[in-house]
């Protein structure tokens, strides 16, 4: 449902399933940055 949309990255955005999949908590287990913390680290 969610793959080759019309309105392409738009539309999915806040997917269900891209929501979980690419959540904050997971990134920040992986080591990495979010965009605010980048930015209210400097």
């Amino acid at each position: 449902m969610w793959a080759n949309t019309r309105k392409g990255y738009w539309r999915t955005a806040h997917s269900p399933i891209l929501t979980k999949a690419l959540s904050n908590e997971r990134f920040k287990r992986a080591g990495y940055l979010s965009f605010s913390e980048c930015y209210s680290v400097k």
